[in-house]
């Protein structure tokens, strides 16, 4: 939260608050709220904020640790099989 807050990543703090959860496989996962002392308009989002998956060309490593665990992906991919195909993978 320091980084956040004290840093002035997405500008100047007037508060914040956050809550941690557990999910089913135990993985933590924070939501958090921050309070700017200037607002965000909604052309300067994508400057601020994006995520993309990693270049094999550019970092095959960590795109290799991206196609073992993103478990969204996979499952994107399971929905689409028929029942009987999907834990052959």
């Amino acid at each position: 939260m320091n980084l956040l807050t004290k840093n002035y990543i997405f500008g100047e703090v007037q508060s914040w608050v956050y809550s941690i959860e557990w999910q089913k496989r135990g993985l933590p996962h924070a939501h958090i709220l921050i309070w700017l002392k200037n607002k965000i308009h909604a052309d300067q989002i994508d400057k601020i904020i994006s995520a993309e998956f990693p270049d094999p060309d550019a970092d095959q490593i960590l795109f290799n640790i991206m196609k073992k665990h993103d478990t969204w992906a996979m499952w994107k991919l399971k929905s689409k099989m028929p029942v009987h195909e999907r834990w052959k993978m």
